[in-house]
């Protein structure tokens, strides 16, 4: 009960505005605090428009409001959230001393994002009061000038991101190494060929097991298998396919068919692509089976 989790939104649609991660830590015995970004016609990051931040004192007063009733201290409150919610979760979790970050391939530099990265300069606009130079310049720092802030009583920070996701490089791994440079308590979570688009398949279980970590409490493993894309490619006479699919201790079948015959079944197996030798002409194909660990 003396714990505060405090979720902000991801980018959504024009008018389109969504909370997020309300499924994911249902099951998380503590308070929560959902914050709807629903400024402008696709939200202000919960900062402000034209350069005032009045959006984000009336949001930190509802934080602290919040805080006080429940008498839940500053080291026991976690901001979270991914991408545009991943950036709202460091400015309030630093800014504000608070006790645990945990972002998901979140934006660093706000102006390179929204004006020359994303083109969302009707956000810009909102936030700034235009996207020239000058704009892009004080966006990209709106962030990083909290960094001088005393990091005695800082939060610890958990940053997740995948290496196909564009914030990688241009957002993750800067401010990751400024944070380290400042004396930032920073633990960096990296996933091999996940995208941005996969976010919403891989952070919430990410997120969770985090969450869990912080609260002390036990995590249960959790994520529903799910087939991404199957190619199927033929080199003289083998054909060659791969199966690319998300879950926990995924295991793979493959059936294959000769002229709409089925011909041979390979049963469930840990490789993620099969090598198979065609011996007679023909019109085949392969259909592949994905189960995880619960379902072994």
């Amino acid at each position: 009960k003396d714990q505060l989790i405090i979720i902000f939104s991801a980018l959504s649609p024009q008018y389109g505005y969504v909370y997020n991660y309300m499924k994911t830590l249902d099951g998380i015995k503590a308070n929560k605090l959902f914050i709807l970004d629903d400024f402008g016609d696709q939200g202000a990051y919960y900062l402000g428009k034209d350069r005032n931040h009045s959006i984000e004192s009336t949001v930190a007063s509802l934080i602290q409001y919040i805080m006080s009733k429940y008498q839940i201290p500053h080291k026991n409150v976690t901001t979270v959230g991914s991408s545009k919610g991943g950036y709202a979760a460091l400015y309030y979790g630093i800014k504000y001393f608070l006790g645990h970050i945990v972002a998901g391939a979140r934006q660093s530099k706000l102006g390179n994002f929204l004006i020359k990265q994303a083109k969302h300069h009707n956000i810009a606009e909102y936030i700034a009061g235009g996207t020239e130079e000058g704009d892009c310049y004080y966006l990209n720092n709106v962030l990083y000038r909290l960094l001088e802030q005393p990091v005695d009583v800082s939060p610890k920070i958990h940053l997740y991101v995948g290496t196909g996701d564009h914030h990688y490089k241009n957002h993750v791994m800067p401010l990751q190494e400024m944070l380290s440079y400042k004396g930032y308590d920073v633990k960096l979570d990296i996933e091999e060929n996940i995208t941005h688009e996969d976010l919403k398949t891989y952070f919430p279980h990410y997120l969770k097991k985090t969450v869990s970590s912080i609260l002390n409490i036990q995590f249960v493993e959790e994520m529903t298998p799910e087939i991404k894309r199957i190619t199927i490619q033929q080199r003289d006479q083998d054909l060659i396919v791969n199966c690319e699919a998300i879950g926990l201790g995924l295991e793979y079948a493959y059936y294959f068919y000769k002229d709409g015959d089925i011909i041979e079944k390979f049963f469930y197996r840990k490789p993620s692509q099969l090598t198979y030798r065609v011996t007679e002409p023909g019109s085949y194909k392969c259909r592949v089976f994905v189960r995880d660990s619960k379902m072994q």
